[in-house]
């Protein structure tokens, strides 16, 4: 049902939490492309005479191959080929994984270890679905930002390529150092292109792949409703809570003899009452006291504030075991709303 109801509402954290476990996060393709871009215009030259060496080695067997029965050389050739093939395309690929590794956390915050996106989805197979995520605004957004990095790419090889054409049609005619030279300008020149259009393309992905992310994630008003519920209980359970935190927060500042209304005394301990129809109509204990001493200054202060005094025994001591600041118990509501008619005469 919530599925046909518009998305409203921003998601939640614990919403986004949720869908980070279970592998449901941003995907930035453009920024580990330009980190393993940048990672292998570092690599390549610290590793380039290792690999220029071992392919020196292969090729040094394949001349090899041509003196001597192919039964001897065919397993130094293939290992030479191993060699040459790990070492050249196998730390391009281990610089890979270590800074698209690096990548997630800085990204996400950490690394996601969630097998949930691994467990197949009968509902990923449904046509509907299929053409749903086909047809999608972040499909086609990745393909149209896909196909500007791929034209302003080609935009450029072009235009370099232009810049050097009489460049290369001379190459024969060039020494070594000079072709060199010349595939190294051009390199230098694609390079760097590719670093800026990357880099840009990373500057627009980055906030587009998150605010896309966030738009997915927007909750309806029914599913607002149930995590509310989820985490605050229900309905009546809230307002239960609201009265009372109201109560306590009305009833917070009724504690202090400045606040008594009348006081109730017996022997050695005596009780300060507060009660307003308005403002306090459940009489709450202002204060007490539980010695002889503290109990003339109690009564002298309610005295001194204009209110009067009831020698009662049962209101005291059904009313003296609650706290400043809180309301009396219900066992000492019969005796107080005699000891109050007996007071004001009601």
């Amino acid at each position: 049902m919530s599925d046909s109801q518009p998305k409203k509402h921003n998601a939640s954290e614990k919403k986004l939490r949720k869908q980070r476990e279970e592998g449901n996060v941003p995907q930035f393709s453009d920024v580990t492309s330009l980190w393993n871009f940048a990672v292998a215009l570092v690599v390549i030259p610290i590793i380039a005479m290792i690999i220029i060496e071992h392919l020196m080695s292969l090729f040094s067997v394949v001349e090899r191959a041509e003196v001597l029965d192919f039964m001897v050389v065919y397993r130094p050739a293939i290992l030479a080929a191993l060699n040459a093939v790990f070492l050249s395309v196998g730390v391009l690929i281990l610089a890979k994984i270590v800074i698209s590794v690096f990548t997630s956390m800085i990204l996400l915050k950490g690394i996601n270890f969630a097998l949930k996106p691994l467990v197949p989805k009968p509902n990923r197979l449904s046509p509907a679905a299929g053409l749903k995520r086909m047809f999608g605004k972040r499909t086609w957004v990745e393909v149209g930002q896909g196909l500007l990095r791929l034209t302003a790419w080609f935009a450029v090889v072009l235009l370099t390529l232009y810049l050097y054409l009489d460049d290369l049609f001379h190459l024969d005619r060039c020494n070594e150092n000079c072709a060199i030279i010349l595939a190294l300008q051009i390199f230098g020149i694609l390079s760097t292109t590719a670093i800026v259009i990357l880099l840009v393309s990373v500057l627009i992905e980055v906030p587009l792949q998150r605010g896309l992310y966030l738009k997915e994630q927007k909750m309806t008003d029914e599913e607002v409703k149930k995590e509310r519920k989820e985490q605050f209980g229900s309905d009546e359970v809230r307002r239960e809570r609201n009265r009372i935190r109201d109560e306590m927060a009305r009833t917070a500042g009724s504690a202090g003899v400045d606040k008594a209304n009348m006081i109730f005394f017996f022997e050695d301990r005596a009780v300060a009452i507060r009660y307003h129809p308005d403002h306090a109509p459940i009489p709450i204990v202002a204060a007490k006291a539980g010695t002889p001493e503290a109990v003339e200054k109690l009564r002298a202060a309610v005295k001194e504030n204009g209110f009067s005094e009831l020698q009662d025994q049962e209101i005291v001591e059904t009313s003296f075991g609650t706290e400043p600041g809180y309301q009396v118990d219900e066992i000492a509501f019969k005796p107080l709303v005699r000891g109050m008619q007996a007071i004001f005469g009601g």
